[in-house]
Formats: C-alpha cells, sequence, structure tokens
C-alpha cells in the first residue's frame, strides 16, 4: 500500500475519501432507517382517540358551557334492532274484511331472516304463554306483545288497505322499541349517576318503592332515622314531559321531603331552562328546595342481551343475521344518506314521536303503558316510556329552509339542517309530523341523485308518452309534481264555476260568441329569497308562480277541434288576458298558501336547498357528493304506491268529460258551459334565486340565526317571527364518537412508496458511491 505522509504518520490514501463521504452516507442510513422504523410503527399503531372523561355536575344557568368534548358515554341494552329485522309482507286485499278480531292479520305475514310468521304462528306465540314471561329482546316477546298492544287496538283493522296496514305495523313497532329503549337508558344513565354521587355508600335506595301498596319509585332516595325521605334524586337521561317533574314534586310534597335533586344527561333548551325554573319556582313557593346539574353524557345502544336468532341462526350468521353493522335506521326526516349517522335529539323524536291519528296515538300510549307495568311500573311516566307527542305546530306547513355543510372531505362535523313549521294555537297533539319530513328529506336526496332536465311533468293530452321521466316517477317529489298538475285543473274549474261570484263576473266579461279560451299553463318556481353565510343557507321565501300559454290542440276535447275555433284571434286574446287579470292571481295564491298545494311546497323547499348543495359540491367535497348525479334514486322511491299513467289517466278524464256542466238561460238566451279545458305541467328543471345580503338578513330576520342553532338541541321558537324550527344533524361517524381512530395507513398502498423510496435512493447511492471509489483510489495509485 502507497503511503503518503502526514501530521500523524502514514495513512491510506483512500481513507480521506471514506472519512469525507463514508461517515456522512452511515449516517443518512441510519436516519432513513430510523425514519422509516418510525413510520412503520405509527402505521401499526394509529393515534389513539382522546379518551372521555367525566366531569363535575355543574348548575342549570350559573354561566358554565359544558365543553362537549368531555361528554360521558356509557352502554345500554336496546331492542332497535327490531326495526331492521323485521319485515312485513302485505296480502293484496283492499276489500273490508270485517273486524281485527274475525280476520286477525288476515295473508299479512312478517318475515325475521328467513323465518315466515303469518297470522297462525303468530296467534300461537300470543297464546302459549302470558306476554310477561317472553323475556324483552326476544321474537316471542315482539311478536306477542304486537298483538297485544297492536292488533288489537285497531278494531278496523281488517278494513284497512293493505299499504296502510303496513305502515301501521311499523309505526307500533317504533313505539315498541322507543319506550323499552328510553327505560333501559335510564337504568344506565341512573347507575352512571350513582357510581359518581357514591349514592349506595351513602345509604340511598335505588328503583325502589317508597310506599307500601304503591308502585311508584324514585330513582335514589334517603331516609333519616325516623324513616322520612329526606332527599329524592331522579335522573333524566333523555327527553323529559312537564307532566314527569311535576309528579315527582307532588310526591316531595306529599312526603314531606325538603330536598329535590334532578341531574340532567342530556343540554336542556332554552325553553326548557324556562318550563323547570317555573316549576321550581312553584316547589320553592311550597317548601321544597330544588337542585338541578347537567351532565353531558350520551348513551350507546348495543344489542339486548337476550336477542335471540332463527333456529338455524344460533350464532347469527348461517342465514346473513347477526348484530346488524353501519348506522341504524334514521330516523323520519334525516337528512341522512346510505353510511351516514343521524344525531339523535329532541327535535327529531318531536317528529319521530308525531302519530298520524288519534287512534295511533292511542295505540302508543297503550303499547307504552303494557310495557311499563310489564316491568314493575306504575305508569309509562314512571317508567320513562311515556311519550310527549308535540303539539302547537301545524305539521302540514312543514319545509326544509336551513341547511349547512361542515363536512369539509370527512374532517369536520357533517351536516346542520332545520325544518321551519307554523304555530297551532291550541293543538294539544300536532299529527302528521312523519309523513311531512318524511316527503321533505326523501325529495332532497331525489333532487341530488338525477339530473335537473328530469325535472318536469307534463299532463297533456297530446303527448302521454311524455308524462314523467321513468326514474322520477318511481319518487313521491314526481308523484307531488303530477298530482298537483292535476290539482291546478281542478283549482282553476272551482274559480271560473259560473256558481261562484268570480266565476259569474269572468264569464260576465268573456268576449265573443263562444266565449272560449284556451291555453296551457305550468307552476314554475320563481326566485327563491336566500341568505348564504359561508356553509351555510337561510331559505327565506320559495314561491311559486304560474305561467300560461295559448296552444293550439290536435285532441278534441271540450272545445273541439283546434281549441276556440269559430272565435276571431282578437277575442281570444282577449280573454286570455281577462284570465290573466282575474283567475291566475287566485291560482298563484292557492299555489303558495292553500293546504292541497302543501306537498308541492315542501317538496320545492327541498328542491332548492338541493341545488345548493349540487353547486358547492363543485367546489367542496359536501356529505352527500356521491349522491349528486348519481341517476340512482332507489334509496328514495316513493313510500305511497302510485302510478303515473293513472294519474295522467284521471286527467284525460277531466280534460275530455270537464270538470262542470252548466246549463244557465241569460238575457243573450241559453248556453252550455262546456268548452273550458286548462292543460299543462309541473316545471323544476330550475331554480332561480335572489341573495340577500347579510345586512338585510340581520335587519330582517335578526333572530333566525340563534333560533336554528336552539333547533338543534329541541324545537326553537323564532322571536318575532311566530315562527317553530326542528334542527337535526348528520355525520359520517356515530355522534358518540367525536374524535375517531383514524384509518392505518398500512392500509394505503402509498405509504409503502412513500416509506420506501428514500431508504432505497440512500442505498443506491451509496452503492453507486461504493463502486465509484475503488476505481478512483486505482487511479491515484497509477499517477
Amino acid at each position: 500500500m502507497t503511503e503518503l505522509p502526514g501530521p500523524t504518520g502514514p495513512k491510506p490514501l483512500y481513507r480521506r475519501h471514506r472519512n469525507r463521504n463514508g461517515r456522512p452516507l452511515a449516517r443518512a442510513a441510519a436516519f432513513s432507517a430510523v425514519v422509516a422504523l418510525l413510520l412503520v410503527y405509527l402505521g401499526a399503531a394509529p393515534a389513539q382517540s382522546q379518551q372521555p372523561y367525566p366531569v363535575e355536575p355543574y348548575e342549570i344557568g350559573a354561566g358554565i358551557a359544558a365543553p362537549w368534548q368531555q361528554t360521558v358515554y356509557y352502554p345500554y341494552d336496546s331492542v332497535g334492532f327490531w326495526l331492521d329485522e323485521l319485515v312485513w309482507h302485505s296480502s293484496l286485499y283492499d276489500e273490508p274484511n270485517g273486524d281485527s278480531a274475525a280476520v286477525g292479520m288476515g295473508d299479512d305475514y312478517i318475515t325475521w331472516y328467513d323465518q315466515k310468521y303469518d297470522w297462525a304462528a303468530i296467534a300461537k306465540i300470543y297464546d302459549e304463554e302470558p306476554q310477561s314471561k317472553y323475556p324483552i329482546g326476544t321474537i316471542q316477546h315482539v311478536l306477542s306483545r304486537w298483538v297485544e298492544y297492536g292488533l288489537n287496538k285497531y278494531l278496523d283493522w281488517g278494513n284497512f288497505d293493505a299499504d296502510r296496514r303496513e305502515e301501521l305495523f311499523y309505526r307500533w313497532l317504533r313505539g315498541y322499541v322507543t319506550p323499552l329503549d328510553n327505560n333501559s337508558q335510564g337504568g344506565e344513565g341512573e347507575s352512571l349517576i350513582g357510581a359518581a354521587e357514591k349514592f349506595a355508600a351513602q345509604g340511598y335506595e335505588h328503583d325502589a318503592t317508597f310506599k307500601e301498596g304503591s308502585l311508584k319509585r324514585f330513582d335514589f332516595f334517603l331516609r333519616d332515622a325516623s324513616g322520612k325521605i329526606v332527599h329524592i334524586v331522579e335522573v333524566k337521561s333523555g327527553d323529559w314531559t312537564k307532566k314527569q317533574i311535576r309528579s315527582r314534586l307532588d310526591l316531595a310534597l306529599e312526603e314531606g321531603t325538603p330536598l329535590v335533586s334532578f341531574y340532567f344527561l342530556a343540554r336542556q333548551t332554552p325553553k326548557q331552562i324556562e318550563t323547570l325554573q317555573a316549576l321550581f319556582a312553584e316547589a320553592k313557593y311550597a317548601g321544597i328546595t330544588v337542585e338541578t346539574f347537567e351532565l353531558p353524557a350520551v348513551g350507546e345502544p348495543r344489542p339486548h342481551p337476550n336477542r335471540n336468532y332463527p333456529p338455524d341462526d344460533e350464532s347469527g350468521s348461517a342465514t346473513g343475521g347477526g348484530v346488524p353493522s353501519g348506522p341504524p335506521p334514521p330516523l323520519p326526516g334525516a337528512l341522512a344518506s346510505e353510511g351516514d349517522y343521524a344525531a339523535d335529539n329532541p327535535s327529531a323524536d318531536a317528529i319521530a314521536q308525531s302519530p298520524s291519528s288519534e287512534e295511533e296515538a292511542a295505540v302508543s300510549d297503550a303499547t307504552a303503558q303494557g310495557l311499563a307495568e310489564e316491568r314493575g311500573f306504575e305508569s309509562a311516566e314512571d317508567a320513562d316510556m311515556a311519550t310527549d307527542p308535540l303539539g302547537g305546530v301545524d305539521f302540514s306547513t312543514l319545509e326544509l329552509r336551513y341547511v349547512s355543510d361542515t363536512y369539509d372531505g370527512g374532517l369536520g362535523s357533517g351536516v346542520d339542517y332545520a325544518y321551519q313549521v307554523d304555530p297551532a294555537e291550541g293543538v294539544e297533539v300536532s299529527y302528521g309530523g312523519q309523513e311531512s319530513a318524511q316527503l321533505a328529506s326523501d325529495s332532497f336526496f331525489t333532487w341530488l341523485a338525477l339530473h335537473p332536465s328530469s325535472f318536469t311533468v307534463n299532463l297533456n293530452p297530446d303527448e302521454p308518452d311524455r308524462i314523467i321521466d321513468a326514474e322520477f316517477g318511481k319518487t313521491d317529489a314526481g308523484r307531488v309534481l303530477l298530482e298537483a298538475d292535476l290539482q291546478m285543473k281542478k283549482s282553476v274549474a272551482d274559480f271560473i264555476h259560473p256558481d261562484s261570484d268570480l266565476g259569474a263576473q269572468y264569464w260576465e266579461a268573456l268576449q265573443g260568441e263562444t266565449k272560449c279560451i284556451s291555453m296551457r299553463q305550468w307552476i314554475v318556481p320563481e326566485p327563491a329569497v336566500v341568505h348564504e353565510n359561508d356553509d351555510e343557507l337561510f331559505i327565506l321565501d320559495a314561491p311559486l308562480e304560474v305561467k300560461m300559454e295559448t296552444e293550439y290542440l290536435e285532441t278534441a276535447g271540450v272545445g273541439g277541434v283546434g281549441g276556440c275555433t269559430g272565435q276571431s284571434e282578437s277575442d281570444t286574446q282577449a280573454n286570455e288576458q281577462i284570465y290573466r287579470d282575474m283567475i291566475l292571481p287566485e291560482l298563484e295564491e292557492a299555489i303558495n298558501t292553500a293546504p292541497e298545494y302543501a306537498d308541492l311546497r315542501r317538496v320545492y323547499a327541498s328542491r332548492v336547498a338541493a341545488e345548493w348543495f349540487r353547486d358547492r359540491s363543485l367546489t367542496h367535497t359536501t356529505a352527500f357528493s356521491d349522491v349528486i348525479d348519481s341517476g340512482d334514486a332507489s334509496a328514495w322511491y316513493s313510500r305511497t304506491p302510485w302510478d303515473p299513467e293513472e294519474v295522467f289517466d284521471r286527467y284525460v278524464q277531466s280534460y275530455t268529460e270537464g270538470e262542470f256542466e252548466v246549463e244557465r238561460t241569460t238575457q243573450e238566451g241559453n248556453y252550455l258551459v262546456t268548452y273550458v279545458y286548462v292543460y299543462g305541467g309541473v316545471n323544476f328543471s330550475d331554480v332561480p334565486e335572489d341573495e340577500l345580503g347579510a345586512e338585510a338578513f340581520d335587519a330582517e330576520h335578526p333572530e333566525l340565526d340563534a333560533a336554528v342553532e336552539q333547533a338543534l338541541l329541541g324545537p326553537a321558537s323564532e322571536e318575532g317571527a311566530n315562527l317553530v324550527w326542528l334542527g337535526g344533524q348528520t355525520t359520517q361517524r356515530p355522534p358518540w364518537d367525536p374524535f375517531p381512530q383514524p384509518a392505518s395507513p398500512l392500509s394505503n398502498p402509498w405509504f409503502y412508496v412513500l416509506t420506501g423510496l428514500p431508504v432505497f435512493a440512500w442505498l443506491a447511492f451509496g452503492g453507486y458511491l461504493t463502486w465509484r471509489r475503488p476505481r478512483r483510489a486505482k487511479g491515484s495509485v497509477a499517477s
């Protein structure tokens, strides 16, 4: 080896090269290896979600805002799986069949996985053993209770058509699940508070009767040495009724109890706080001290431990059964597409608990009361099983008037929304909330899924092949538009009927010998007044108008071939103007206010909201981007079976036979009024908008923003506007998991590429230097 002199003696010629390049290379390789190992570790062990922890209860009204990230989560046993697993099958008989006792369920039957339960099988379950011995959570319990508290209460069951029977069964089933789940959640909520406050160690009795001969009980109560009850504790895990709170205060007064504490596990709305303060003021006047606390807590449903499976599927897998995965079925009206979770809140409950009739309300009450007695309670109120249907509103006016999109590619909270409802003073129970909210929600997704070019219906006797788009014709939104088109003709007939004051004036004003008018008219949107605030949309007004145009008819209608033949063009044009001046304003007023067009207004408000999401999806990834223009509206097909051709046939009958035939004797002689015909359509393919600026919005609607915010927690009133708002929220993850664990990077193939690339690059570079250095060293020796 050739040596060169140096300050510390001879050294190998190429050692200096290794010192200059080898050590940095080694350090870089080591650093890359550490980074790779760190990435692998992070991929194998994704970040843990932040665990919630209990917080101390705090007094309502103390000005302390509960941090939601500290919410406590607790499980409770749920029978909600029945809503997803039981399937009703209606027979096709629609003729009266007598009372329910005579026919039972007729030819209807229920399936559970691959098991079929017809009336004979269900009656056998009901008769074989008293219902109280069937464990809650079993198929036997739910079917026997259906007979006891559902079928036997509908005295006219045999006279209901197939669709109505199916609807009533599912409504009853929800009325069965809700009180049982409320009771279970309430019990677990009591245990949560009992453990936090160590009530058992202090000698409190839990969920026990306090007086001999009475079934009434308190959640917790404490006696003194003499046996007197000195402290009553009540825990409310969800919604509550004024009757429940008052009954506990009345019992405290009867027992001479000086102290009552209420623990609320849900955030109380301003209206609820106002109600509580009024009740507690009465209690204070009677000498009772009331403590009120809020402890933010959310119950997480888990399948009831008694849940059984079909005989051939004990594990829940043989027939495709098992615990349903993914989100539970959303409540009616929730803006939740497939895979979305609809957050539970008092507003959603108010809609879901709205009965369709007095009879249905009575059946729901009987079911809750029976289940409460079965569990040893005196009443459904004592068992936290009672429902308190919302009153004081007119659900027929319900419209979607607020949406916000905070989805932000999955990083945000999702979608907030609120329905606007008119108040109805003096109405104790408001009916029809489920139907109205479901129509608003279904039509919202229909408007998103299908292309706007399909949103036109056409009742023209000359064009039977252009009634409605095929896919749109399978939806309730399509049904509403087509029915509104037919209703428009009937409304015109009412306005121009010669027996009415307006009709008499109208016919008197018409010109020409035949007094004929031929027209086409269709319903279209007027510009909607909206206010957009970044990720929020307020729909302040969504009016509709009627446009008309005289057209030549090829089909012979009531007026004969070619419409107004035998009448001068000037008379025809004058008559059309008379119609515009006298009839058209009345028709537009009806379409925008009359009850028979309420569904049309409802689906149009949803159309405005859907169009905002459609436009927003062009620049943002929204919660519903996958739905927009998918062309698949199958998840929102009509819940009311209908046939577009049947509506068209009714129109043709109206068109050819006329809506009325009046024979009149006038000073000019006798004439027969049989020649008026009106036809047209409804066109929602376009949504014009007028934007209301921020300054004008604040001036004209100063309380709307606050009302919508409160509506997400419960029914809220907009001060000064005489309106009620019902809100909700949809997310793509369970609302009880605000900090979900991120998916492991190991599941993404790009992880391995990005991890291995720097290591491979350093190794390649190092190999190149290793190959190059010996060659350079040899060259130096030669020189």
